[in-house]
């Protein structure tokens, strides 16, 4: 697989580099990268895990991998209206939909997100895809959605209590997950999960599981916190690269 990859990307004229953060040089995609790997998958003993996967199609970045080469994994959304659709998008697919979040502990755990009229405003389907993928287990975060979307781009009156839904989901650390669905390892981990990617992915026991790919979202974190990700990947073997909000990275095995 490895040379696979450099002959690949070098006929492409890309190249796979550790690379810092927002580096100019930097010439591969995160479709390009995906196109490839996936491409070179065994779909019959292939394994991902994926969280914060919403509907399963809108904005989703392994969709239509997981379409194509009918790949087996495990999915986690928590809020109900996604969950369905997920459900009934992964109909006749090897992929275990499963109504939770993953955190870095498990338990009950508060999830915030916008009151269900509030989507009954909106125009498009669209606009209500992004706005539930907005959802988040830190409540500030969804506090400033509801500022910035909902009262001044929306212009609905009120306060932000009279637009923030609480509720508490079930929340599973990814240890937990696997040893409950019987994963002995896993090839690929998208992480999508509003500011816990982090959080969850350092929990990762990365010796036991050795994924090959690991894409999680980045946009969220503090310099300090991009650079505390780069040097678990470092130090677990990865090399990787950014791509717009996420950080993609990869193992040669």
């Amino acid at each position: 697989m490895k040379k696979l990859i450099k002959n690949i990307l070098k006929n492409k004229g890309y190249e796979i580099r550790r690379s810092a953060m927002y580096s100019q040089e930097q010439k591969v995609t995160r479709e390009d990268f995906f196109n490839l790997y996936f491409s070179t998958v065994d779909p019959e003993n292939f394994c991902f895990v994926q969280a914060g996967a919403n509907d399963g199609v809108s904005n989703d970045p392994i969709h239509k991998y997981i379409a194509k080469y009918k790949l087996k994994g495990v999915t986690l959304e928590p809020q109900p209206r996604l969950f369905a659709k997920l459900q009934k998008n992964y109909i006749g697919y090897p992929v275990k939909p499963i109504m939770a979040g993953l955190g870095p502990v498990s338990g009950d755990i508060s999830f915030y997100s916008v009151k269900k009229f509030v989507f009954e405003n909106l125009p498009s389907e669209a606009s209500k895809v992004r706005l539930s993928a907005m959802a988040s287990f830190d409540k500030d975060r969804i506090i400033a959605v509801i500022e910035n979307e909902v009262m001044n781009k929306m212009g609905m009156k009120g306060t932000v209590e009279d637009f923030l839904d609480i509720r508490k989901v079930p929340v599973l650390t990814f240890n937990e997950l696997c040893e409950k669905n019987d994963i002995d390892h896993v090839d690929f981990i998208q992480l999508d999960i509003e500011g816990l990617d982090w959080q969850v992915l350092k929990t990762v026991d990365i010796k036991k599981y050795n994924p090959t790919v690991i894409n999680i979202e980045t946009q969220c974190l503090s310099k300090e916190g991009h650079n505390e990700v780069e040097k678990f990947l470092t130090d677990h073997g990865y090399n990787f690269f950014y791509d717009i909000a996420d950080i993609c990275a990869y193992k040669i095995k």
